[in-house]
Parts: C-alpha cells; structure tokens; sequence
C-alpha cells in the first residue's frame, strides 16, 4: 500500500483523513522488479509533488473554491497512479 495524507479537523472539530490510498500489489507481481535506485529520482520527485499537492488541496478546501479543490483531488489521484506504477 502506498498512502499520502493528513488528518486534519472537520466542522464538527472530529479529526478526519485526507489522502489517498493506492494497492501497489499488481505492479509487484511480475517476474523483474526494477531496483529502486533505477527510479528513486522519478518516485523521489513525485512523492514530493504528492506531499505538495496535499497542502493545495487542503487550503482550496478551507478556502471554498470548490471547482479547484476538486481539481487538486484528480491531480492527487494521478499523482498516486503514477506512484504506484513504481
């Protein structure tokens, strides 16, 4: 499993989970794995854009600008397709 997110608290003050999760367990089911310094760059990048993204998708959310908040969340999505192609 890879999993990118933050607990943050809803109206109601009750913490809630923010993220994404992704079941890797099909790209690791071929006969050859890459080594993971063959892309740790690429991975390294996109794990920091992940973590990025989060922060824009939680300050859209708080700030009300829906139409961007849920395009920061396909953008989060895509980010964890590509993540789990590693």
């Amino acid at each position: 499993m890879l999993n990118r997110g933050a607990l943050v608290r809803n109206g109601f003050g009750l913490m809630q989970g923010l993220g994404i999760y992704i079941d890797t367990t099909d790209s690791h089911q071929g006969p050859f794995t890459p080594p993971a310094s063959m892309n740790q760059d690429i991975e390294d990048s996109l794990v920091a854009a992940a973590d990025r993204c989060i922060e824009i998708h939680l300050a859209l959310k708080q700030s009300g600008y829906t139409d961007l908040h849920k395009l920061s969340g396909y953008l989060l999505f895509e980010i964890g397709r590509a993540l789990a192609r590693f």
